[in-house]
């Protein structure tokens, strides 16, 4: 039996604060720390090579990572997880605010910020992958893009690919309001991703609009994710050229 499974239920009844992973574990697997509510701090050992992102899901409190000097493949700063070969940030530790990813850094790992309390975020003009779903986090209302990224840009509440002007994410502040994509963002899939009030997924959000530009193409995937009704808030299409049974056809 894997010694990562299994362990979150035990850790949660022993209302565990702190963990000392062993120096022989080289994998750490999905939830095995899940619901470990009370727990603020955890160090790597030597060996571990792998974190599953959801490694940690529901452990809200949990502000420290420390690695040990002699793990070869990860390293720990300001409570980041990363990939020392890869420049990769896998995995943010969920209580920590202000997140400011180390300059030099080139990706930004898949569902990196998966259950993050994050609330800022400055990406260093080193990054040249963003991963998917990397930067969906409720709390995550402030993006900043460091000047002289050569892949992506900033425009308003929007990041885009420069090359292919895709939309990668979008942030929209707690409470009611109106987000605007930018005019520069051509397309939209369904790979974009939301930050702060989640307008995408399907949780009563308290979004009121989403404006979207005449120019902007809406890739069939996200046609059919918004049919489907996952998009919870009115949709406020600027054109019906690319897009048909908007939702409202009266620009605000």
């Amino acid at each position: 039996r894997s010694p990562s499974r299994g362990l979150g239920d035990v850790y949660k009844r022993q209302a565990l604060k702190e963990v000392k992973l062993p120096n022989d574990l080289t994998e750490l697997g999905n939830s095995a720390f899940y619901g470990c509510d009370q727990l603020k701090k955890v160090t790597i050992g030597a060996s571990l090579t792998s974190l599953n992102t959801y490694a940690f899901d529901d452990c809200p409190k949990l502000k420290t990572v420390r690695v040990s000097k002699s793990n070869h493949v990860l390293y720990a700063k300001d409570n980041m997880l990363i990939n020392k070969k890869k420049k990769s940030v896998i995995w943010i530790a969920p209580a920590k605010k202000k997140v400011v990813i180390p300059n030099g850094t080139k990706v930004i790992g898949d569902y990196c910020f998966y259950g993050s309390k994050a609330e800022s975020l400055v990406i260093p003009k080193s990054v040249k992958k963003i991963g998917k779903k990397a930067l969906e986090a409720s709390d995550l209302e402030k993006i900043r893009l460091k000047k002289g990224n050569k892949v992506y840009a900033k425009d308003g509440s929007c990041i885009y690919k420069k090359k292919t002007k895709e939309l990668v994410v979008v942030t929209a502040s707690k409470g009611g309001q109106v987000v605007k994509i930018s005019p520069k963002v051509k397309k939209i899939t369904r790979d974009a991703m939301t930050a702060g009030d989640n307008f995408i997924v399907n949780d009563g959000s308290s979004l009121d609009y989403i404006v979207i530009p005449a120019s902007t193409i809406l890739c069939d995937s996200w046609y059919q994710f918004y049919k489907a009704g996952y998009i919870t808030c009115d949709v406020v299409f600027l054109s019906l050229i690319h897009i048909s049974e908007p939702t409202r056809r009266t620009p605000i």
